[in-house]
């Protein structure tokens, strides 16, 4: 009788276990997880990821015949000048359900680490969730603006779509 009782103490375990697992799974399931894949990739060999930009998309650059229209917010990696990396969220959901907006901007200023040299900009938007525009790059020197659209250092080098 000592060796059925043990045994049923076992599988009662093992049941409480796979219940805990089970309410798990559910919360996970429930649980609106973002994800993300990548739709742009200058070092990619696809061409459908790196849309025939293999040197970046500099400034006043762009891309049409794009379909955005399954992602919520596109997440773009940036290279300023081969010295800053930055990364940058552009929101494609209207602000309000009424909303007929049709263009949708990411615009940063980042400094370097000693914050005295230069500030680095960039503005970007995405206009009709079809079309990808990097509007254009560069960085100011206190109060002077330097373009540096088309220059080799200053570009998008990857672009995750979040859905």
């Amino acid at each position: 009788m000592q060796k059925i009782d043990y045994l049923q103490e076992k599988v009662n375990n093992i049941l409480n276990e796979l219940n805990a697992v089970l309410t798990e799974l559910n919360y996970l399931k429930n649980k609106k997880i973002e994800e993300c894949e990548t739709v742009y990739d200058k070092n990619s060999d696809d061409e459908k990821l790196n849309w025939n930009l293999k040197n970046g998309i500099m400034g006043a650059k762009s891309k049409t015949g794009l379909d955005f229209s399954k992602y919520k917010a596109l997440r773009m990696h940036i290279l300023f000048g081969n010295k800053i990396t930055y990364i940058a969220e552009i929101s494609l959901e209207n602000p309000t359900v009424n909303s007929t907006r049709t263009e949708y901007y990411s615009s940063i200023k980042v400094g370097d680490e000693n914050g005295t040299v230069n500030f680095y900009y960039g503005l970007f938007k995405v206009v009709n969730k079809n079309a990808f525009y990097n509007v254009g790059m560069g960085y100011f020197s206190g109060s002077t603006k330097t373009v540096r659209n088309s220059n080799a250092s200053y570009y998008v080098y990857k672009i995750e779509g979040i859905y």
